[in-house]
């Protein structure tokens, strides 16, 4: 996540609400997307 938001000079919260809007169009292609999105977010929250 870190990377992508970097990368595109978003900040990390913009990066995670586009992801989440992407694997909300697209779950089938996203899954793995929306697990280590899922999984980034609860280790941020700790």
């Amino acid at each position: 996540m870190k990377k992508i938001a970097t990368h595109m000079g978003w900040s990390f919260k913009h990066a995670s609400e586009v992801i989440k809007r992407y694997v909300a169009l697209s779950p089938a292609i996203s899954d793995s997307l929306a697990e280590k999105l899922r999984t980034t977010e609860q280790q941020m929250s700790l």
